[in-house]
């Protein structure tokens, strides 16, 4: 096998575990809340640990990528994330889950920018789109891990062993693949790439992105609970939530690079934009088990496509120094990945989850018209492996 099929394969398997871990914690979330007894406003409050901790690693991630290169990152991450995995269903109280879930949320972003930091280099190796098909491993790996936290809802396995098990486990195959197949380390960027302040074009791609993020958390974080608190869908039909929005993540993403070759950056995410609009207006119009988890299947459509293409144009604005500008629309980007939930359950606390989350829809519009206008959605891949 090549360098560049190997480096395609390892990152594949750890945008896949990482994928994994989310979903082992996304479909869990009812089972921590009712453990708690949490209320939706308590929960957001947990939540907002775990943004807080994504969101601080994320201001220093860009910096150790490009100091120490993406693979001793990912390994780093890899560590912390399976511990803030490992130690919710020993939570005695919202302030523990409130730190236990700052480290998931760091680990989770340590593995984040550095995966697809090694992503963009792997994608000019082949000189054309492949970058979606890592996400579409990675919402497999969130399939997977979903999947097997429905049935563990339904079979009633308790969080403190499960989360243990899949973090040893997924973290451990997610630090052999990188060992076995990343690249060697980057070369170091010039002083100034890595602290200068973002361009007018990084800020439109993170501005998209944090549209984008806003509505993909909100399905990860909140689709369960909706499904169980508005729809009336049993425990295990809830669980499942996650399961359906990860299986039209897996789909869009699968087709993603095709259609981009064909159509161009643009076009593809107004076209998606609006798929997710329509989607999510379906939920929260028939909020029945049956239509809830199809239009949740048409939402994780809609917003398959968003983060590998924008993504991957951050990365061809500087391919010398991918990390920090990579870093730079994660950060923004999961500030509303993390926080948006956060203020999801707010809204919920005082009117309903229903209704909180129909600001989704004006972001999916917003997002539509940044499309229209941004003139940064290039359709070229620089060469660069």
């Amino acid at each position: 096998m090549t360098a560049p099929k190997r480096a395609r394969l390892a990152t594949s398997v750890v945008f896949a575990v990482n994928g994994a871990m989310f979903g082992t914690w996304s479909a869990r979330v009812p089972a921590v809340q009712l453990q708690l007894g949490l209320s939706p406003g308590a929960l957001s409050i947990a939540l907002l640990g775990l943004a807080l901790g994504a969101v601080t690693a994320l201001l220093l991630t860009g910096l150790l990528v490009a100091r120490f290169g993406s693979n001793p990152v990912v390994a780093i991450g890899f560590v912390v994330f399976a511990a803030g995995l490992s130690l919710p269903g020993y939570a005695p109280n919202l302030a523990t889950l409130t730190v236990v879930l700052a480290c998931l949320g760091a680990g989770n972003s340590l593995v984040d920018v550095a995966m697809n930091t090694h992503g963009v280099r792997v994608e000019h190796a082949y000189q054309r789109p492949i970058f979606a098909g890592f996400h579409a491993t990675w919402s497999i790996g969130g399939l997977v891990g979903a999947g097997i936290g429905a049935l563990a809802a339904a079979a009633d396995v308790d969080v403190s062993v499960h989360f243990p098990t899949a973090a040893v486990v997924l973290a451990g195959t997610g630090v052999l693949a990188m060992t076995v197949g990343f690249f060697p380390r980057e070369h170091r960027p010039p002083p100034g790439a890595v602290l200068s302040l973002p361009g007018r074009q990084l800020l439109v791609l993170g501005a998209l992105m944090f549209c984008a993020f806003v509505a993909e958390g909100t399905a990860n974080d909140w689709a369960a609970v909706y499904l169980r608190s508005t729809a009336d869908a049993s425990p295990a039909l809830s669980a499942g939530a996650y399961l359906a929005f990860s299986a039209g993540m897996v789909i869009g993403r699968l087709i993603t690079d095709r259609i981009v070759m064909v159509v161009g950056r643009r076009r593809f995410l107004v076209t998606t934009c609006l798929l997710a609009l329509t989607a999510l207006a379906l939920v929260l119009a028939v909020p029945t088990p049956a239509a809830a988890t199809a239009g949740f299947v048409l939402f994780g459509l809609g917003l398959a496509g968003l983060a590998p293409v924008l993504f991957s144009a951050a990365g061809d604005l500087n391919p010398r120094s991918a990390g920090p500008a990579i870093a730079g629309v994660a950060t923004v980007g999961y500030l509303g990945f993390l926080t948006g939930p956060v203020l999801i359950g707010g809204l919920a606390e005082i009117s309903s989850l229903r209704l909180a989350m129909t600001s989704i829809l004006g972001l999916l519009l917003l997002a539509t018209a940044l499309s229209l206008r941004s003139r940064t959605l290039r359709p070229t891949i620089s060469s660069n492996p």
